[in-house]
């Protein structure tokens, strides 16, 4: 079921199917600002990752002693949420831990899921609230596309990604969907990041550490923006298929995909969270466009 909020300065869409944004217009010029999920390079829009970020090695891991299979970027995404509460700016919605998922996952837990409207941003909170009488262990993270270009007359190269603040940090390379160990210096005492199908062609860029609480993506033509905050969120990810889609996804972790040749126990995965028994985790984002 798709549920549509709005302002006088964007409107929203949002699908019950794993509470995933679809649209993200501006009022005015009825601007889509969001990837709509072409199948040709990517079904997905804006996909929340959970209860992993990333993959394990062969998909597989274990925890107590027992071996469970989990999908890709973990198997929210496709399930069906229970709208809450919704009124003509907010959506919230809730999906709880039951036999189905037992089978990948072995925590009982409720996962909240929230979106508001504020002018022209539009915020996103998560909520997870671990409903066992054991310690949880999970990732979380955000997964939006947005068109790039935006416009007709424009290339990809027209497009940077302009950070709060000046950064010097490493990128990560994958293989496979895994981490190979290797990195290389990404952006050296710079801001600005030039975007071009030729940057995805080792796939996703992961970045650790950033100093910045925010980065917009720009172009060189015209002042349509899209900011994307992300502060407290360990890792950053931006990622386009290397077919030269016209989209980019800017993708806040709480957690990362795992290295090579390990079958791990999902308590040593790196950036794994927990939470204490009947705890709860809170994160959130914000979209801004312009």
């Amino acid at each position: 079921m798709i549920s549509k909020i709005f302002n006088d300065d964007i409107a929203v869409e949002v699908n019950s199917a794993g509470a995933e944004l679809m649209s993200l217009k501006t009022r005015k010029d009825d601007l889509e600002f969001l990837w709509q999920g072409d199948p040709k390079y990517w079904k997905r829009r804006a996909p929340l990752l959970f209860p992993i970020v990333g993959i394990f090695e062969k998909d597989r891991y274990m925890y107590k002693g027992r071996e469970y299979e989990i999908e890709l970027h973990g198997f929210i995404k496709d399930c069906t949420f229970d709208l809450l509460e919704s009124n003509e700016t907010s959506l919230l919605y809730k999906f709880s831990a039951n036999e189905a998922t037992f089978v990948k996952y072995p925590f009982e837990f409720d996962l909240y899921v929230s979106y508001q409207l504020a002018g022209s941003r539009v915020k996103i909170q998560r909520k997870v609230a671990n409903r066992s009488n054991e310690k949880m262990w999970f990732s979380i993270g955000e997964h939006p596309g947005f068109r790039c270009p935006l416009l007709e007359n424009e290339t990809m190269e027209d497009y940077y990604l302009d950070f709060e603040k000046s950064e010097y940090i490493n990128r990560r390379f994958v293989e496979d969907g895994l981490q190979t160990g290797r990195q290389e210096l990404f952006i050296s005492n710079e801001k600005a990041v030039t975007l071009s199908s030729k940057l995805f062609e080792s796939r996703v860029v992961i970045m650790k550490g950033l100093e910045s609480n925010y980065v917009e993506l720009k172009n060189t033509k015209n002042n349509r923006a899209v900011k994307v905050s992300f502060s407290g969120y360990p890792y950053l990810g931006i990622w386009s298929p290397e077919t030269g889609a016209p989209f980019v996804c800017i993708e806040p972790w709480y957690g990362i995909t795992s290295s090579k040749n390990r079958v791990e126990d999902i308590r040593d995965k790196e950036g794994i969270l927990s939470v204490s028994p009947k705890g709860l985790f809170e994160c959130g984002y914000i979209i801004e466009v312009k």
